[in-house]
């Protein structure tokens, strides 16, 4: 259903909302999900058939990351995730968590037809969907989390 409001009243209605979701959010969160603090992120990836994202790491060891898969499509091949020396492939709807402060990388090959050739690129049925949530390290007091977040603010 889509209201039409005066524009000075949709931006008090959103701002309204933002308030409530906002709140909402604060007292329902994970305690591990690092709000608060500029090294976290909540974010959806999505790669194309023949991707390779390039060894990196993160910034920092003070997180964990965490990859769940929403769609990985079923004749998907030669496509993983490499922390370190380890890879895995992801599978839809089981969560990977790992340091990635360890270097890591990732390769989505797609996926391919009955016959083998490759889907075409423009069917996003062959895109590669995950979740991307950061938590922090367990070994983290609440004290050393706080300070984080002071010295690195959401934003900086």
């Amino acid at each position: 259903m889509v209201i039409n409001l005066p524009l000075s009243t949709r931006n008090q209605t959103s701002r309204y909302m933002q308030k409530i979701l906002f709140n909402y959010y604060q007292h329902t969160m994970c305690p591990h999900r690092m709000g608060g603090c500029g090294f976290g992120s909540v974010y959806f990836s999505k790669l194309k058939q023949n991707t390779k994202v390039v060894e990196h790491c993160g910034p920092t060891n003070v997180r964990l990351r965490c990859h769940l898969p929403l769609a990985v499509p079923n004749k998907s091949s030669g496509s993983y995730l490499r922390v370190g020396e380890h890879c895995v492939s992801w599978e839809e709807g089981k969560p990977i968590l790992f340091d990635d402060s360890f270097l890591h990388s990732a390769v989505y090959a797609g996926c391919n037809d009955s016959d083998g050739s490759t889907i075409s690129s423009d069917q996003s049925s062959g895109d590669r969907i995950v979740l991307i949530v950061d938590f922090w390290h367990p070994s983290l007091s609440v004290a050393d989390r706080t300070a984080l977040g002071v010295l690195y603010p959401p934003g900086s």
